[in-house]
């Protein structure tokens, strides 16, 4: 299925009715007042400006796609809700099925769910919100031999079914029905988790009878019940969160068995008693964070010895040479200011290019980017001028 496809499925399944199509756009359709519209030219600056044409300031919700040309069966999508997003690839045949229970949803709930299914197709079964890192979760945790092999063994005898509990008994939790609501996942007879069910992951969201949020009436219960950690469960889905009371449940890892793939399928075993019993994530929590405690200091450390002195020596030499005299207190400290704006805003550049939201992949920015530059000073050992 390729982009023109999945606009026509979602006109023949009843749901999606078209919209006059703007300039640089092939088709447009509208679908609970979300907007899918198939870019003509698929270069990531032109579909940052189609987007920013047809949204403006109107607040409305725009998915914008085209056919991703490295991967069959799948568009690259930006939006619904803003463009300051990396663009994302997502299989055209699941992007369809988000769109099905749209219609029935109040416009806030339907653009909430396509952009949350849109993270979750496109993490490949694997939404990291703040629990962990996704530098852990690669770098530490897949990259990390010893580990992965762990987590291979613990799930290789996984026979994943429709029911949230074949993963949890199948890594080895005996799990019991709580009295109130939901479920107590024990290991070795000690109180590990308690799961809500729900019957659709948008439910994940949703507030109960009495306006509760569902992660803080999980977290009440985990207290209750003595259990470090609480999952929201949806068949194959499972959103972790950390409810010690140190802890914030607004940070959570969901995992989707159906969309991890063979090839992934061991990170389930970060739902497993090695690490929820035994204080697996635990030290992967505190690996992730001594590891952006030591990425702070290193960057604090390299911008007052390096980048300060390097930009404080340029702009005296430029001082210099229009005429500034650099004993004066105020021109000082405008060259102070000066410093301190041009720095931040080499950072920021530096940020939007490696997140993607500049188009490194264009050959022509590439070649004129400031990640360009760096390489090049790095391995010439020039100074940026």
């Amino acid at each position: 299925m390729n982009a023109a496809e999945l606009l026509e499925r979602l006109v023949s399944y009843g749901i999606a009715r078209e919209v006059a199509s703007r300039q640089g756009i092939v088709r447009a359709v509208s679908v609970n007042e979300i907007e899918v519209a198939i870019a003509a030219d698929g270069a990531e600056r032109s579909l940052r400006a189609r987007w920013r044409e047809r949204v403006g300031t109107s607040g409305l919700a725009y998915l914008l796609v085209t056919d991703d040309a490295d991967r069959g069966g799948s568009v690259q999508v930006l939006g619904p809700s803003t463009v300051d997003v990396p663009i994302r690839s997502v299989q055209c045949a699941r992007l369809a099925e988000v769109f099905e229970s749209v219609p029935s949803m109040t416009s806030l709930d339907a653009v909430r769910h396509v952009a949350g299914e849109v993270d979750r197709l496109a993490g490949r079964g694997m939404v990291v919100e703040g629990l962990l890192s996704r530098h852990t979760l690669e770098d530490r945790f897949r990259n990390d031999a010893e580990r992965w092999q762990a987590a291979t063994a613990t799930i290789e005898p996984l026979r994943i079914g429709d029911d949230w509990r074949s993963v949890l008994v199948g890594v080895g939790y005996e799990v019991e029905r709580l009295p109130q609501r939901g479920w107590l996942a024990r290991h070795d007879g000690r109180p590990v988790a308690v799961v809500h069910p729900r019957a659709t992951p948008q439910d994940f969201v949703r507030l109960d009878e009495v306006g509760r949020p569902a992660e803080g009436v999980l977290a009440a219960d985990c207290h209750r019940y003595g259990a470090r950690y609480g999952v929201l469960a949806s068949r194959n889905r499972y959103r972790l969160f950390d409810c010690d009371p140190l802890a914030t449940t607004a940070e959570w890892l969901d995992l989707d068995a159906a969309l991890l793939g063979e090839e992934r399928m061991p990170y389930l075993a970060l739902l497993a008693p090695p690490y929820l019993a035994d204080g697996g994530l635990a030290e992967l929590q505190q690996e992730s964070r001594d590891f952006g405690a030591r990425l702070r200091r290193r960057l604090d450390e390299t911008i007052r010895q390096k980048a300060l002195p390097a930009l404080a020596a340029g702009l005296e030499q430029w001082a210099r040479r229009e005429g500034i005299d650099i004993r004066d207190e105020t021109q000082r400290a405008e060259l102070e200011q000066a410093s301190l704006t041009l720095l931040f805003r080499l950072l920021f550049v530096l940020y939007a290019e490696s997140s993607r939201f500049l188009p490194l992949e264009n050959e022509t920015y590439r070649r004129r980017s400031l990640s360009a530059l760096i390489e090049e000073a790095h391995s010439t050992g020039e100074r940026l001028s």
